[in-house]
């Protein structure tokens, strides 16, 4: 009703329609061009992501990098089911030797991809990134405070919502990001501003 009819529901639901996600144009064409990044921190020990984003035409490009300590990936492997060695294998995952997110491992990847696309530009949630914002904006970064709530997230995802329905998202077939789709659920407001979050037990 919310996504169809711009019709606001009170209780919180799914948010993606999962058959609209597979059909957008997903293609390996490599990031290019003017990209942002941006970088949501694990709290301590559960995934966290880097994404590349560019506007392509009137649709996106995005590309994800994924960090996840290694006692949390056998869990989720041991409850979920998650094909964790298969994402490390094919290059979406860097497991952390460790029972926590070192940041020392993002901040090398962050590098590495500023350097080779030429990133400027980061938008990140501030929650637990008091010393790495420092470092990257020592290191000449851009850092654009996205806080989670409707305010800063509203506009956003329904750009997101408008780009999945209208299938000009290219995710690159990202299994970790269509995982994390699939389980999202989204609060609505009374002024039908939304808001995403991790689905229960995910």
């Amino acid at each position: 009703r919310r996504l169809h009819l711009n019709q606001w529901t009170s209780q919180e639901s799914r948010w993606i329609p999962m058959d609209h996600w597979r059909a957008c144009a997903s293609t390996a064409l490599p990031i290019d061009g003017e990209v942002v990044g941006g970088l949501d921190l694990s709290a301590v020990a559960d995934f966290t992501a880097w994404m590349l984003v560019q506007r392509s035409g009137e649709g996106m490009r995005c590309r994800g990098h994924y960090f996840l300590p290694q006692d949390k990936a056998r869990e989720y492997e041991r409850t979920d089911g998650l094909p964790v060695e298969r994402w490390v294998r094919d290059g979406w995952l860097t497991l952390i030797p460790d029972r926590r997110v070192d940041h020392s491992y993002i901040h090398r990847r962050i590098r590495d991809d500023a350097k080779a696309f030429g990133v400027q530009t980061i938008g990140f949630d501030p929650w637990n990134m008091e010393q790495l914002r420092n470092d990257l904006e020592g290191e000449g970064y851009e850092m654009v405070e996205v806080r989670q709530g409707y305010g800063s997230l509203s506009s956003p995802s329904k750009e997101l919502e408008r780009q999945v329905l209208g299938h000009t998202l290219d995710h690159g077939n990202d299994p970790i990001l269509e995982w994390m789709a699939e389980n999202a659920v989204c609060k609505v407001d009374e002024n039908n501003n939304v808001r995403p979050v991790k689905g229960s037990g995910k």
